[in-house]
């Protein structure tokens, strides 16, 4: 089968959980035997070089990608609050990508088009005019919910009110977009289940990210010390540092004077970089995702918004770390709270989760050992491969 691989931003390099995610689907592709061509979008953020996709991948794959100007721009940003059209996805549509596109469909024999992420979908007219394949939409989140979320918690009073604006629009435009594709690949069950209650019945299946697993592992956790690690060029990771910064951590530091927050992560600002701020060790970018978290004890993810599933917490487990987390950063992982983590939505009960799981080691180790069995059965690349397939067939 002939797969044209669309992704909104060039996977290579994988400098956030979104990169991850697709990265990990062109794998489950690639494994059940697969012929696929990816094409991406490139924007200011997230420059293309071929050079950085892994050999033999890019021969593979044979990527290719198209600029588009997707900045915010403040007289468009103003003149979509009068207007229907969701602000947010028309800034990823263009004639040249959409003629890039219409070239690849012409010069190859595709069976099956994957959209990464709703912000494709503008391009849905065109592939109808031109392909008569099966077109799957990869749902990484609930759009529209990441906004209202942002919304719920800003407190100035205007931007509130754009956000709300950009949230309502985006949420007219997934509702009306997601029934005309031929089916829906969820990244997890919760956002299924979503999409159901909002009227999409579209044929769907939940698929979450597949991962590799070091089954030998046996992680002594590291005492005493603390960490995030997130792409800091998305607002609920940015809400999520300000938390730990000004209420989470300095409230462990009074029970625990001797503890260490190490943040780490893409797009760090210069405020960041330079922070000196008591015990806390600012990281910037690591290029070993694994021995940073090894080396840097429990995760804590305090995430208020947000949608999808939470990537960085995956690669946790499945390294045997203890996870304190929201509820929101826990959606679409079968987490039982206090078993494979600790569930705590409130500032202070995450504070006293977190020293409980640094008072008490034996806790804390067998709940990292739960949370890794969990991980590895439920999101294992042949199981994930299998129910990718079984679901392309369906439609």
């Amino acid at each position: 089968m002939k797969v044209l691989h669309l992704s909104n931003k060039p996977i290579f390099p994988l400098l956030d959980g979104g990169c991850i995610a697709m990265h990990e689907l062109l794998k489950n592709l690639l494994q059940l035997g697969f012929e696929v061509k990816n094409l991406s979008i490139e924007t200011n953020k997230h420059p293309f070089d071929k050079e950085l996709f892994p050999h033999p991948l890019r021969q593979i794959i044979s990527p290719e990608a198209v600029f588009v100007d997707t900045q915010i721009k403040a007289k468009d940003a103003f003149l979509s609050l009068f207007g229907r059209t969701s602000y947010n996805i028309s800034r990823f549509y263009s004639k040249d990508f959409e003629s890039k596109i219409i070239e690849t469909l012409r010069s190859g024999n595709f069976q099956v088009i994957i959209l990464e992420s709703a912000y494709l979908l503008p391009y849905l007219p065109a592939l109808r005019n031109y392909f008569d394949g099966k077109i799957i939409l990869r749902a990484h989140n609930v759009e529209y919910r990441i906004w209202e979320r942002l919304a719920a918690s800003e407190v100035r009073i205007f931007k509130k009110l754009f956000l709300r604006k950009l949230a309502k629009d985006l949420k007219a435009f997934e509702i009306s977009t997601l029934k005309k594709v031929d089916g829906i690949a969820c990244i997890s069950e919760d956002d299924l289940l979503h999409f159901r209650s909002l009227g999409i019945f579209t044929p769907m299946s939940s698929i979450p990210v597949s991962m590799d697993f070091d089954t030998d592992n046996h992680l002594t956790i590291q005492k005493n010390k603390f960490c995030f690690l997130g792409s800091m060029n998305w607002k609920p990771n940015i809400e999520a540092v300000d938390l730990l910064l000004n209420k989470i951590f300095p409230k462990i530091l009074e029970k625990i004077p001797e503890a260490e927050l190490h943040l780490a992560g893409s797009f760090m600002t210069d405020k960041l970089l330079n922070l000196k701020q008591k015990n806390v060790f600012i990281h910037g970018k690591v290029t070993d995702v694994k021995s940073f978290l090894s080396a840097n004890g429990i995760l804590l993810v305090p995430l208020k918004s947000g949608s999808g599933i939470r990537i960085k917490i995956l690669e946790a487990l499945a390294l045997g770390i203890p996870v304190v987390s929201s509820k929101v950063g826990f959606e679409g992982i079968p987490v039982k709270n206090e078993i494979h983590g600790m569930i705590a939505n409130r500032t202070k009960d995450f504070v006293e989760a977190a020293i409980l799981l640094a008072n008490q080691s034996e806790f804390a180790n067998k709940m990292g050992e739960r949370g890794q069995i969990l991980a590895i059965e439920t999101f294992n690349i042949h199981n994930i491969s299998k129910k990718l397939l079984a679901f392309i067939q369906s439609i």
